[in-house]
């Protein structure tokens, strides 16, 4: 058996925001796509992978991914990567407010 879990949950407001699980018992060489329904024997999917993040929330991104080799224990091996990146994205107003600034300090160097 092969299976992909992933989750992110909103921990501030207790919301799952995306949850994919996706099992395989009998298709060899399977491979999983976050987000995809793949596997033979279950394809769960739920909310969305694009949105928007709350600032000041607290955020969990949860990922398993399991093997079990049915015929000897010492058959199986497994590996897995996760990469979450976050980039911050100022709003406007911030980047109008820090250029306003540097207008003013240039003008008071002139004087």
């Amino acid at each position: 058996m092969l299976q992909l879990w992933s989750g992110l949950q909103d921990d501030t407001a207790n919301v799952v925001m995306f949850e994919s699980v996706q099992r395989s018992l009998t298709t060899a060489n399977e491979s999983f796509t976050l987000g995809l329904s793949e596997g033979d024997d279950s394809n769960i999917s739920l909310g969305s992978l694009s949105g928007t993040l709350t600032a000041g929330h607290d955020y969990r991104f949860n990922y398993s991914g399991t093997l079990h080799a049915n015929s000897s224990p010492t058959a199986a091996t497994a590996s897995g990567f996760v990469s979450l990146i976050l980039t911050p994205v100022p709003e406007p107003s911030t980047a109008l407010l820090l250029g306003s600034g540097f207008i003013g300090l240039a003008a008071s160097r002139r004087r």
